[in-house]
C-alpha cells in the first residue's frame, strides 16, 4: 500500500526520472532518480537498511542476488539470509512476500517480537528458520494460518 505520491504494484520497483532534460543552452543538471515503491521493494530495503542485510538486497532486482533470493515469475519464493550478521527487529514488511515458501534467517542477531504480519506467508511450507537469534516472543498464532 503506498502513501502520498507512491506507486505500488506487485512487481519490483522501477526507476522513474524526477525531471525531463531540456534542450536549452543552460547547463545540464543531473537529478537523482526516484524509486517507485512496491511491497517487495519495501521488504528488501527494510532488510538492507534497517537490518544491515547484504548490499545485493538494495540492487535494482534482488531476484538476481547470489543464492539469497529465489524468484519464480517475479514472485519471491525463497529467502536465504542465514549468518549475514543482520540485526534489529524482523521487518513487518516480510509479510508482503505472500508467495514465500522458504525463509532462512537463522544465525543472525534479530531481536524483539516475531511480527504477526508473517501470518500472511501462507505458502510457507518447506522451511521457516529463525533459530540462533535473540527473539523474545512466543510464536504468534497468526503463523498457523
Amino acid at each position: 500500500e503506498g502513501g502520498a505520491g507512491e506507486t505500488v504494484d506487485e512487481g519490483m520497483c522501477r526507476r522513474m526520472p524526477t525531471s525531463t532534460p531540456t534542450t536549452s543552452s543552460s547547463p545540464t543538471i543531473t537529478i537523482a532518480p526516484t524509486w517507485t515503491w512496491t511491497p517487495k521493494r519495501r521488504t528488501f530495503m527494510a532488510l538492507y537498511e534497517e537490518n544491515g542485510g547484504p548490499e545485493s538486497l538494495a540492487s535494482d532486482d534482488p531476484c538476481t542476488a547470489d543464492d539469497e533470493v529465489t524468484c519464480v515469475d517475479g514472485d519471491v519464493v525463497g529467502l536465504s539470509l542465514s549468518s549475514k550478521n543482520m540485526a534489529g527487529h524482523l521487518p513487518t514488511e516480510l509479510g508482503y512476500l505472500t508467495k514465500l515458501g522458504t525463509m532462512n534467517l537463522n544465525t543472525n542477531r534479530f531481536s524483539g517480537a516475531i511480527p504477526t504480519e508473517l501470518g500472511n506467508l501462507v505458502q510457507m511450507s518447506s522451511g521457516f528458520r529463525l533459530y540462533s537469534n535473540s527473539l523474545s516472543s512466543t510464536i504468534p498464532t497468526e503463523l498457523g494460518n
